[in-house]
């Protein structure tokens, strides 16, 4: 089922899936225009790693809705990544974010940087059928 996840420089532990396909599925999005969302196929524990965001680092983003920004860990340096669209190889770029403060109680999902790549961690446990819902952080939420 998981397996540990080790930040190099601090030799912090995180308990992993290992393999996150077992554990989610596609579907039409809860959210309102949203189009796909993910799925929990069975209940998925609080502070599991899922998988990380994969994709190429590039200096700008074409798809920016599928990009993110973040401080590598190692580097300290800023990093770029838009994401690879493919269920199959990058299932969490179908992972939707919240639009206002109803939708905002559903986060369930985070963000991490480890070992230079971008990961996402439960928050807290998410039941069998719940769509998956990570803060993208975008300045323009109408909360």
């Amino acid at each position: 089922m998981k397996h540990k996840l080790i930040r190099k420089h601090t030799n912090e532990e995180f308990d992993c899936l290992n393999e996150i396909h077992d554990f989610i599925y596609l579907e039409e999005s809860n959210m309102k225009d949203a189009g796909l969302g993910v799925f929990a196929l069975q209940d998925i524990p609080e502070n599991i790693i899922l998988s990380w965001y994969k994709g190429p680092r590039v200096e700008k983003a074409i798809r920016t809705n599928y990009a993110w920004n973040f401080l590598c860990d190692i580097t300290k340096r800023h990093v770029k990544i838009e994401a690879v669209i493919s269920y199959e190889a990058n299932p969490l770029a179908f992972i939707n974010s919240f639009i206002n403060k109803d939708q905002k109680k559903l986060l369930n999902i985070k963000k991490i940087v480890i070992n230079g790549r971008l990961y996402y961690k439960t928050i807290k446990k998410i039941l069998k059928d719940q769509e998956l819902i990570v803060d993208y952080e975008a300045k323009t939420i109408s909360i």
